[in-house]
């Protein structure tokens, strides 16, 4: 619109130009000698409408320019008649949804506002750490569990809030039976070998009879926070 309308001044002082060079041209003509004006006298009448006519078809040109043009890009980012664009609908099934990045937790960064409630929207498995190391997150089929410093496991607060997580709703596509009696080394290599790709992340669920299960997590970190291996290694 902004485009057009400029257009539209441009056209009405061409056709102001022509007038005031018409009379200009008067004026000039009624100082001319008398031999002169008696010939500019013959034809008056025609000389003025001749002029109008020109005006008036230069008018009409413009305009009908104008009405042809197209919008520019300025008008059509601006109208706001325009509908709005639909929001993306995010599919969080075979999907990892992570908080935080992974090279920032490790390097202090220990407090986040992503809390339990919120974090069990994008997925109902995974696993995280809470604000200030005290504790880390579990979440098996949509619980999501608060392991302590002393090893022991309780249901986590909703309002709990995490610097680092990975969800994703579990879905299993795969199943595999790993012999008894097997070590670490073998469980880690039987399952690199059965996945499709070394190159894209997995979740892992193992399920099974198990003799003891061994947690681990470190105090709870205050201010000026250290490196997160070096937390670890101050526990040991």
């Amino acid at each position: 619109m902004k485009l057009k309308f400029s257009r539209i001044l441009f056209a009405a002082a061409m056709l102001t130009a022509l007038y005031a060079n018409a009379q200009n041209a008067d004026a000039k003509g009624a100082d001319a000698k008398p031999a002169q004006a008696a010939k500019a006298e013959a034809k008056p009448a025609q000389a003025k409408k001749a002029q109008q006519d020109g005006a008036q078809q230069k008018q009409k040109k413009a305009a009908k320019k104008d009405d042809g043009a197209k919008p520019s890009a300025a008008a059509q980012t601006f109208d706001n008649d325009a509908p709005a664009p639909e929001a993306p609908v995010l599919e969080f099934e075979k999907t990892l949804v992570q908080y935080a990045p992974f090279g920032a937790f490790v390097n202090k960064f220990y407090e986040g506002d992503m809390d339990v409630e919120t974090l069990a929207l994008y997925g109902n498995f995974g696993f995280g750490a809470f604000n200030g190391l005290d504790g880390l997150m579990v979440a098996n089929e949509g619980k999501f569990y608060k392991i302590e410093k002393d090893g022991a496991m309780k249901e986590a607060d909703k309002n709990a809030k995490m610097p680092f997580a990975l969800v994703t709703n579990f879905t299993p596509q795969i199943s595999i039976l790993i012999p008894a009696n097997e070590g670490k080394g073998f469980i880690q290599s039987h399952l690199l070998d059965s996945m499709p790709s070394p190159n894209y992340p997995a979740a892992i669920l193992i399920q099974g009879k198990f003799a003891k299960v061994i947690t681990r997590s470190i105090p709870e970190q205050k201010p000026p926070f250290t490196t997160l291996d070096k937390a670890f290694a101050n526990d040991e």
